[in-house]
């Protein structure tokens, strides 16, 4: 099958057009003939070994994982003899985790990974923008935290994956949305639910003179010591791209202080999946793409996603 291969660590360059073995399928596994993926931070961050931790699991010197991709949409053509809640023919979507795998024509999960059936009306693509951005989100804004109706949250990012899914997120649980983000993304946000936006190309995020219950960093930009003023006296500190700064902060507020700092890898899951679909069928929740590559363009696709502005997600047609 053709596929996009990394064997070194690197810039965009170091992505290459090769031909693998097509994945075999176990008895609770499903193969999916991928019709789109994406490029996500995810991507960018295992390609270029960055943080140092990537090289602890995926190899010190070259990649073991040599195929990235993490999220997907596509349909199943083939099933283990023991799959019971998936059948041949079915579009589905979803993430692959840590295993990544989806810049290929073909990729293989056990049938308890985080996929569900694409809503109808959805096209392969819009349904690949969706799980990495918004199985993130549900997962610190839902799961960590249980945001509530009428609380005031603040998103930094808010023009990325995390960030639109953030927005529709945290709108549709109720709460009053602040999204920070350059004045072209405006119109954008307000449309997915943000009551209003910060440009921080302006004003820095620092000099605001407001308090928030959350505030919801999805791209690691912000410095907890300049922005800790955000916070009421009891406000949650979330970071999806959390250092180790925020980890040691974390354990220090949790033995002495009233907010709290959370931080860490989201866990994506089936149930999260089926969740996003529901959202999806009823309107609470839409697909927000930026552009569309075809795979052979991937490098480009990379070298684009690199430069930090792109809207939503950046979608890659497979076969």
């Amino acid at each position: 099958m053709k596929a996009m291969i990394y064997q070194e660590y690197g810039s965009p360059d170091v992505l290459n057009v090769a031909n693998v073995e097509e994945p075999e399928v176990g008895n609770t596994q499903i193969r999916i003939r991928v019709r789109a993926t994406s490029v996500s931070a995810a991507d960018i961050h295992m390609r270029q070994a960055d943080p140092f931790a990537v090289r602890l699991f995926n190899g010190l010197i070259t990649p073991k994982r040599q195929i990235l991709g993490t999220e997907f949409s596509g349909e199943i053509v083939a099933i283990g003899n023991q799959v019971k809640n998936f059948a041949i023919g079915e579009r589905v979507f979803g993430g692959t985790g840590t295993g990544m795998g989806a810049n290929a024509e073909f990729l293989v999960l056990d049938e308890s990974a985080a996929i569900a059936k694409i809503p109808n009306g959805l096209t392969f693509e819009q349904a690949a923008a969706i799980p990495f951005g918004a199985t993130a989100s549900l997962y610190f804004l839902h799961h960590k935290i249980e945001l509530k109706a009428g609380q005031r949250i603040l998103i930094n990012g808010a023009g990325g994956a995390l960030g639109c899914y953030g927005v529709q997120l945290a709108r549709y649980k109720g709460a009053e949305v602040v999204a920070i983000c350059r004045d072209d993304k405006r119109e954008l946000l307000l449309q997915l639910g943000a009551k209003k936006t910060w440009d921080y190309s302006k004003v820095p995020v620092s000099e605001m003179n407001e308090r928030f219950d959350v505030v919801y960093d999805t791209h690691g930009s912000l410095k907890y010591a300049e922005c800790e003023h955000l916070l009421t006296e009891k406000g949650i500190w979330i970071s999806a791209a959390g250092g180790v700064s925020d980890f040691a902060r974390m354990m220090i507020l949790k033995l002495f202080g009233q907010r709290q700092i959370v931080a860490g890898l989201a866990i994506e899951t089936q149930s999260d999946m089926n969740y996003l679909k529901r959202l999806v069928e009823t309107g609470d929740l839409v697909p927000v793409i930026d552009s569309v590559y075809d795979l052979d363009d991937l490098v480009t696709a990379h070298q684009y996603v690199e430069k930090g502005h792109k809207t939503g997600c950046v979608v890659v047609k497979v076969s």
